[in-house]
C-alpha cells in the first residue's frame, strides 16, 4: 500500500539531500557566504519536517495494525462460537437420530415404525439450505 504512494517523508528526505548537495556546491563558490546560513537553516527545517512526517506515518501504521488485530480477534471469536454451535446442533441431531432408531426396537413394531421412521431417515440425511 505505501510502496505505490509517494510518501511525504520520502519527499522531504529527498529535498533535504538536495539541499545538502546545494550547500556543498555553494561552499565551493566564493560568493556563497550569505547563502550558507540560510541553506543550513533550510536543511535543518526540512530534516525536522521529514522526521515529523515519518513519525506521523508510523503512528498511522500502528493504528492500522491495532484495528486489524481487533478485527482478527473478532473473527476468531466468531469462528469459535460457530464451531461450538455446530457441535451442539450436530450432537443434538445425533441424539434425535439415535433415539428414533432405538424407539424402533423398544416399542411394538407398528408404533415404532410409525413414530421413529421419518425422524430416523431425516436425521441421517444431509442438511440442504434453500
Amino acid at each position: 500500500m505505501l510502496s505505490r504512494q509517494l510518501v511525504p517523508s520520502t519527499v522531504a528526505t529527498g529535498l533535504a539531500a538536495l539541499l545538502v548537495l546545494g550547500l556543498l556546491v555553494s561552499g565551493l563558490s566564493a560568493s556563497s557566504s550569505s547563502i550558507a546560513p540560510w541553506l543550513t537553516v533550510t536543511i535543518l527545517l526540512t530534516t525536522l519536517a521529514a522526521l515529523l512526517l515519518s513519525h506521523r506515518e508510523r503512528l498511522k501504521y500502528r493504528r492500522l495494525l491495532r484495528a486489524q488485530a481487533v478485527e482478527n480477534a473478532l473473527i476468531r471469536e466468531r469462528l469459535a462460537i460457530a464451531r461450538d454451535l455446530h457441535d451442539i446442533v450436530s450432537h443434538g441431531l445425533a441424539l434425535i437420530t439415535m433415539r428414533a432408531s432405538v424407539a424402533r426396537y423398544a416399542t411394538p413394531p407398528r408404533a415404532g415404525r410409525a413414530s421413529g421412521g421419518p425422524s430416523r431417515r431425516r436425521g441421517r440425511q444431509p442438511c440442504h439450505h434453500p
